[in-house]
C-alpha cells in the first residue's frame, strides 16, 4: 500500500487518492476492531497541532460554505482534512518501512514520463497532460521527482544497493522531464526550486566554490535538455507569458491565456473579494460580482473565456475572504512545522522524511500561486494524504529506532 500510494498516481483517473484513502480506512478498521482505542488515537491526534488546524478549516470551511449557499459538492473538500488524519492511528499498529515509499515514488515519476513521451512523441499532442490537464500532470510530477531524489540523496543506508539507487536517480530525473513535457510554468519554477535544495542537499561537504561551480553545471545540463529536446514547449511559453505580462501592464490587454488572462482573473478575483473582504462572496456570488465588473469596463470580457481565478489565496479571498486565507495559510504553516522540528533528528530516515515533508509544503505553496490547491481534488487529496504518511513514517522510524535502543537500565 505504500509503495502503490505513490506509484499508482498516474495509473488511471483518481488514482492519487488511493493511498490516504486506504490507510485511512485502515485507521478506521482498527478502532472497530479495537487494536487501537478511541483513547489512544485521541492521544495521538491531539498530540499533533496540525490535526486542531485540520479542524478549524473544516469547521470555517462548511460554515461559510453554508453560509454562501454553495453547491453540495463544495462540502467534499473537507474530506481529506477530516478523514486522512486517521493514517497516523493507521500508523499507530503497522511499521511500514519508509524504503517502500521513496522506491513507489521513483516508479510513479517512471510511469508519469512514459506518459508524457507517448503523449508528445506519438499521439502528438503540444502537452503532455496524463488524465486531465498539463498542470496538474506537471506539478504532481514534480513531486513524485523530488521524493525520488530526496530518497537517493538523504537515504544512503537504507538504499547502499545500486539497483535501488539507479531506480532512485531514474525517478528522480523522469519527474522533472515529465514536468518539463507538460509545459507547465509552476512546475518549471517549482523545478528550479527542486533543484537548487537538492544540489545544495548532495553538496553540503563542499566549499562555496564547489557548490558554486555544482549549481553552474546542473542549471548548464538543465538548460541543454531544455534547448536541444525536440517539442518542448516550456520555453515558448515562458517568452510568450513575459510578452502578455509587458502588454496586460502597458494597456489591459488579455493577449494569451497564461500570464496576462491570469494576472486578469487575479484583479478580478481581489475586485469581487473588497467586496467582502471578511467572508468573501462565496463561488456563485465572487461570478456576480466579476460579471457587474465587466459590464462597467473593469475587467476584461475575455475573464469569461478563462472562468477561473487560478491562485489559491486570491480564490479563496474572493470566495471566504479573510477568514478563509488565514485558515488556508495556517495549514500551510502547521504542516511545515510538523517537519521542521525533525530536521535535525539523529536519525537518517527521519531526517529524509522530514525534509521531503518541509519542501513538500514549499512546493504546493508555490503552486497555489498559479492554481488553486485547495480547491482541485489531486493537489488536496495527495498534500493531505502525503504529508498526513510523512508524518506517520517519521512516528514509525522514530519508534523503530527507539526500540533498537533498547531498554534504559
Amino acid at each position: 500500500m505504500l509503495f502503490l500510494a505513490p506509484a499508482a498516481v498516474f495509473v488511471m483517473p483518481g488514482a492519487y487518492a488511493l493511498g490516504g484513502l486506504l490507510f485511512s480506512l485502515v485507521g478506521v478498521w482498527l478502532l472497530i476492531k479495537r487494536k487501537v482505542t478511541m483513547l489512544q488515537a485521541k492521544n495521538l491526534l491531539f498530540s499533533y497541532p496540525v490535526t486542531w488546524i485540520f479542524a478549524a478549516y473544516s469547521i470555517i470551511h462548511v460554515a461559510l460554505t453554508a453560509y454562501h449557499r454553495d453547491p453540495r459538492s463544495a462540502y467534499g473538500n473537507i474530506v481529506p482534512f477530516v478523514l486522512f488524519p486517521l493514517i497516523l492511528v493507521a500508523f499507530m499498529h503497522i511499521s511500514p518501512s519508509h524504503k517502500s515509499f521513496w522506491r513507489g515514488a521513483a516508479v510513479g515519476a517512471l510511469v508519469a514520463l512514459v506518459i508524457a513521451t507517448y503523449q508528445i512523441y506519438a499521439l502528438k499532442v503540444d502537452r503532455a497532460l496524463g488524465f486531465r490537464h498539463p498542470i496538474l500532470f506537471g506539478n504532481t510530477a514534480v513531486v513524485l521527482g523530488t521524493a525520488a531524489l530526496i530518497g537517493w540523496i538523504s537515504c544512503k543506508t537504507a538504499f547502499r544497493d545500486a539497483v535501488s539507487r539507479l531506480i532512485l536517480i531514474a525517478g528522480g530525473i523522469a519527474g522533472l522531464l515529465a514536468s518539463l513535457l507538460s509545459g507547465s510554468k509552476g512546475g518549471w519554477m517549482s523545478l528550479l526550486m527542486v533543484i537548487f535544495f537538492i544540489t545544495l542537499q548532495a553538496t553540503k561537504e563542499f566549499d562555496w566554490k564547489k557548490k558554486i561551480c555544482t549549481i553552474v553545471l546542473v542549471l548548464t545540463a538543465l538548460t541543454c535538455i531544455v534547448a536541444f529536446s525536440p517539442r518542448l514547449v516550456v520555453i515558448d511559453r515562458i517568452v510568450s507569458a513575459f510578452h502578455g505580462t509587458v502588454t496586460w501592464v502597458k494597456t489591459g490587454e488579455v493577449t494569451e491565456y497564461s500570464a496576462s488572462s491570469r494576472l486578469e482573473s487575479f484583479k478580478a478575483g481581489i475586485l469581487a473579494g473588497s467586496q467582502s473582504p471578511i467572508i468573501g462572496l462565496g463561488s456563485s456570488g465572487q461570478f456576480e460580482a466579476i460579471q457587474k465588473a465587466i459590464d462597467n469596463g473593469s475587467i476584461n470580457p475575455k475573464f469569461l473565456d478563462y472562468k477561473v481565478i487560478d491562485n489559491d489565496f486570491i480564490s479563496l479571498f474572493a470566495t471566504k475572504g479573510v477568514i478563509g486565507v488565514l485558515a488556508a495559510l495556517a495549514v500551510h504553516l502547521g504542516l511545515f512545522f510538523t517537519f521542521f522540528k525533525h530536521r535535525n533528528d539523529s536519525s537518517e530516515s527521519v531526517r529524509a522524511l522530514a525534509t521531503m515533508g518541509m519542501l513538500l509544503v514549499m512546493l504546493y505553496v508555490e503552486f497555489g500561486l498559479s492554481v488553486s490547491i485547495f480547491g482541485t481534488n489531486i493537489f488536496r487529496m495527495m498534500y493531505i494524504s502525503w504529508t498526513m504518511i510523512l508524518a506517520g513514517l517519521i512516528m514509525v522510524e522514530k519508534r523503530n529506532f527507539e526500540t533498537s535502543l533498547g531498554p534504559v537500565t
